[in-house]
């Protein structure tokens, strides 16, 4: 748990610096990231069939596993 809030720490510093250097941030709602997700859904579904569904799972528990770390 402690590497996790020092990820966390870090990235806000991070963000925090960009910000002041001037930088335009832009952060997305969650519901916008939903409907951005299911608009690559068939996308993910045509290489799920050529890649096969083991690989796909394989990559979304992978993507789980790390968003719940932040």
């Amino acid at each position: 748990m402690y590497q996790r809030q020092v990820s966390r720490d870090k990235s806000k510093q991070a963000l925090d610096a960009l910000k002041a250097a001037g930088m335009q941030v832009t952060e997305i709602a969650p519901a916008e990231i939903d409907r951005m997700r299911e608009k690559v859904r068939p996308v993910v579904d045509k290489y799920a069939k050529e890649f096969g569904e083991a690989l796909v799972s394989e990559i979304n528990a992978a993507i789980a596993a790390k968003r719940g770390q932040k």
